[in-house]
C-alpha cells in the first residue's frame, strides 16, 4: 500500500467506518490493501481498532 501520510490514512479510514456500514477488511479492500497490511501502517504510528467504538484509537 503507497502511503503519504499515515495520519490522514487515519483519519480517511476512521470516516469511512464512522460514515458507512464498511469493516476494516472492506476499507482495506478499498484501498487496495490487505486488512493485515492496513492494520500494522496504523500500528505504526500507535493505533490499533477498538471492536466496540467501530474506529482506530490511540494505544
Amino acid at each position: 500500500m503507497n502511503i503519504g501520510n499515515p495520519f490522514i490514512l487515519l483519519s480517511m479510514v476512521n470516516m469511512k467506518l464512522r460514515d458507512t456500514s464498511l469493516t476494516v477488511a472492506d476499507v482495506a479492500a478499498d484501498l487496495d490493501a490487505s486488512e493485515e497490511e492496513l492494520r500494522e501502517v496504523l500500528s505504526d504510528i500507535g493505533f490499533t481498532y477498538s471492536e466496540s467504538s467501530r474506529q482506530f484509537v490511540a494505544k
